[in-house]
């Protein structure tokens, strides 16, 4: 469960860090379903003042809860371009890849 928590977390740093270089602004511009785009959209301006705010809590929370209108993988883009801090997304994804590997299995 640790091996299995500890690779999935790598995985998820691989597209946090494509997300914190690449795609900051793309996601801002991006259009879901054709509406207005993410960085217009009250959700995301509510979790970029999370992510200021508790980086560490947000990332457990979107771990643990799928409650954006979005696909699941996407969650760790946007966490880049939002201001989480780094370890705070690390230490949040691996304790919440925990659950499914100890509750869920």
């Amino acid at each position: 469960a640790l091996i299995s928590a500890t690779c999935e977390t790598v995985g998820a740093i691989v597209n946090f860090l494509v997300g914190r270089t690449f795609l900051t602004e793309k996601v801002r511009g991006l259009s879901v379903l054709g509406g207005e785009p993410v960085g217009e959209a009250p959700w995301y301006e509510r979790l970029e003042k999370a992510a200021e705010k508790d980086g560490l809590q947000l990332t457990l929370l979107l771990r643990l809860s799928h409650i954006l209108p979005i696909p699941f993988d996407s969650y760790w883009y946007i966490l880049g371009a939002l201001p989480v801090r780094f370890i705070d997304f690390v230490g949040a994804h691996w304790v919440g890849c925990l659950k499914t590997a100890f509750l869920d299995a």
